[in-house]
């Protein structure tokens, strides 16, 4: 596969772009610019890049999520398509924004189970949402972060290392922050992620 001059280059990569999802190495150059990001991310503040990256990701996937499914996902897709159609509207778009397959999966099954039902009033009122349930250990962490006072990026890995090891942690936070964001449960402001204000 030949690379382009542009692969991986967060400034130039966007999924916004027609002429980006039509070349041929979208898919690898998309997770390399999030990658590149990343990695600068030690240096310079990318919090706001990477969200503006995942936005656009979602809204591709959205647009995945219309076509129709490929022989070999058919029964998976009918089984996500059960379980989207009882969905309220809201929550089936905002897992619509999700771009990652794994965190929308996840946001899929916590929807299904009622987990996003009255969580942005109860964040309000001061309620971890997931208390007491058994599922969802590194979305309760967080809504406990939340529920301090809100967490930059860092603070919330650092809070999951206290139950997993690095590669876990981060993961588990980038999951929950995609999350929050595409539900629109927190607003980010001075580079920390806050519970968001106003009604559902």
């Amino acid at each position: 596969m030949n690379k382009p001059g542009c692969f991986s280059s967060a400034s130039v990569f966007s999924h916004d772009s027609e002429f980006c999802r039509k070349c041929e190495v979208f898919k690898p150059c998309s997770d390399a610019s999030l990658d590149t990001l990343k990695r600068v991310r030690a240096t310079v503040d990318v919090d706001t890049l990477i969200v503006k990256h995942q936005m656009a990701r979602q809204r591709v996937d959205l647009m995945r999520l219309k076509s129709p499914p490929t022989a070999s996902g058919v029964d998976a897709v009918a089984e996500k398509g059960k379980m989207l159609d009882n969905l309220l509207p809201e929550d089936r778009e905002a897992i619509a924004r999700i771009t990652s397959t794994k965190t929308a999966a996840q946001a899929l099954a916590m929807a299904a189970r009622g987990d996003f039902v009255d969580t942005k009033a109860r964040l309000q009122a001061g309620v971890n949402p997931l208390a007491g349930k058994k599922v969802g250990a590194g979305m309760s962490m967080t809504y406990d972060l939340l529920l301090a006072g809100g967490f930059t990026s860092a603070e919330l890995v650092t809070h999951m290392r206290t139950r997993w090891d690095k590669s876990t942690a981060e993961s588990q936070a980038s999951i929950a922050v995609a999350i929050l964001t595409a539900f629109q449960l927190v607003d980010y402001i001075d580079r920390r992620y806050v519970i968001a204000k106003g009604s559902e």
